[in-house]
């Protein structure tokens, strides 16, 4: 048998759950090698194109602990050559206490490069991965929408000759190829692409769960480090679980009677009013009612009292012809609104319940408005936050909290993990972010917004750059609507702990 030739196989034991594994049951820690789509963020069409999400960033998140995302060296624009030529300069410094390597490549290759001279450094960069005592984790690769036929034949070859090599060798091959494609296109699913080549945000999330479908049954169960109890002190974040929260908001209250001005083109007639009181994480009730008559050719003016102290977003004005009816009309930033007549009415009431202000230990970087608010869930230890969309945000909002360097939290060089529980109804998009001060340099990861999912545990492992002095955690939610969930936040210093 040729070295290409692949055993007898039943088509059960093709499955990658029938691999024979000959290098033992991979681990959990994961680097991923590649081009752009390893990389990710390179949908040239999407706005969000400068966020680091991928399909290796949705397969971590989706396996709920299974896969940590703990190294990305993806190269855009890079072909096999490439990564062969540069896998011990991008590669091998970076491969301290990782299990396993995942290999996709192919998009600069197929129906370009000599078949036969592909082969070769595709086969290269596998020798490497196994001489550095890892275990390989091949893929397929991606399909192209609209590519030529000379493209469609090189990527069908290119495909045919992956699972065989896989199947031959006994290793793991994860099929992109079919995860992605429409079969009656032979180019990416409806929705999974826009520049034809690169998934788009909907296309990695479907992608990285299909794959997790593949995978799981041979991988061990979750192994990253998440926070058990509210007062971990390995954990840099306090209230990570979100047990502690502060005081509820006040409603406003409006002075009595209102002030009536000439001008406006409100009808004649008696008007009832409410306001409420919006900030960070949501509404408050409505304050007190006051009632004023219009006669033609007057507008009323509100006077608003704020119970809450400075930092208000903004008053929300409620307005009815009956009492006791007032629905939404309108929003101000400042303590008077003058009513001309000019908004029109929805049918939106009041909130009934006041919003709690935020966990303690946090603080909000928020371009709102929005409503956040602590959940109960037997899924999550602790409470949920949860980002809701209120009155059509259309800016990002952020939890934060800010751990600086010393005191035994951390130093540069130091390996940490920043971990989260996440889960969208599928209409906002979650975000977790750190940043790094002074330089600003961010490790992001942002997922499709489109796709809803249960609690996903979003995972990533970073070394603290030269001149740090804190580190920043962002919990974001991308404007949109529905919800986005968090839970069970954690940033733990690996080295410091010794569980490297």
């Amino acid at each position: 048998m040729g070295l290409l030739d692949p055993p007898a196989l039943s088509k059960a034991q093709g499955d990658v759950r029938y691999a024979r594994l000959p290098l033992g049951r991979p681990g959990p820690r994961w680097l991923f090698y590649g081009d752009s789509i390893v990389a990710g963020g390179v949908d040239t069409s999407s706005a969000q194109s400068y966020w680091l999400g991928s399909f290796c960033v949705q397969l971590a998140l989706l396996s709920g602990g299974q896969v940590l995302h703990s190294y990305n060296a993806g190269q855009p624009g890079q072909n096999t050559a490439y990564l062969l030529a540069n896998f011990d300069t991008l590669v091998t410094p970076n491969t301290a206490n990782i299990d396993c390597i995942l290999f996709n490549t192919g998009a600069h290759d197929a129906g370009i490069t000599n078949f036969a001279t592909w082969t070769a450094s595709f086969i290269g960069v596998v020798q490497k991965i196994l001489a550095l005592g890892k275990i390989p984790i091949l893929t397929t690769m991606f399909p192209q929408t609209g590519a030529t036929t000379t493209i469609q034949t090189g990527i069908s070859q290119t495909n045919s000759w992956i699972r065989r090599y896989a199947a031959k060798n006994g290793y793991i091959c994860l099929d992109v190829y079919r995860a992605a494609t429409d079969p009656t296109t032979g180019g990416y699913r409806a929705g999974y692409s826009t520049d034809n080549i690169h998934p788009t945000a909907m296309g990695q999330t479907a992608i990285g769960q299909a794959l997790v479908n593949q995978i799981t049954s041979l991988l061990p169960p979750a192994a990253c480090v998440t926070p058990q109890w509210y007062a971990d002190p390995n954990n840099l974040l306090s209230n990570s679980l979100f047990t502690t929260w502060s005081t509820s908001k006040v409603a406003p209250t409006i002075a009595a009677g209102a002030t009536i001005s000439s001008g406006g083109s409100l009808a004649p007639g008696t008007y009832f009013y409410v306001v409420t009181y919006l900030d960070f994480v949501g509404s408050t009730t409505a304050s007190n009612e006051i009632s004023v008559t219009i006669t033609s050719g007057q507008q009323s003016v509100i006077n608003i009292t704020n119970n809450n102290g400075p930092g208000a977003r903004q008053y929300r004005i409620f307005r009815s012809t009956s009492s006791g009816a007032e629905v939404f009309l309108d929003t101000t930033t400042t303590l008077s609104y003058t009513d001309a007549g000019t908004k029109v009415p929805t049918t939106q009431p009041p909130a009934s319940v006041n919003g709690t202000s935020y966990p303690t230990g946090w603080a909000w970087n928020a371009g709102g408005p929005e409503h956040a608010s602590q959940v109960a869930d037997a899924a999550a230890l602790g409470s949920v936050i949860r980002f809701t969309d209120y009155n059509g945000r259309n800016t990002s909002d952020a939890l934060q909290q800010a751990v600086n360097a010393g005191a035994g939290k951390f130093a540069v060089g130091d390996k940490l993990a920043i971990m989260a529980k996440v889960r969208t109804a599928g209409g906002m998009a979650p975000a977790v972010k750190v940043v790094a001060t002074p330089s600003g340099v961010p490790i992001n990861f942002l997922s499709d917004g489109t796709s809803a999912w249960g609690f996903g545990q979003y995972y990533q492992e970073f070394v603290v750059s030269a001149g740090t002095t804190a580190l920043t955690v962002y919990l974001q939610a991308q404007p949109g609507t529905l919800t986005v969930d968090y839970a069970e936040v954690g940033l733990y210093n690996l080295t410091a702990m010794g569980v490297l």
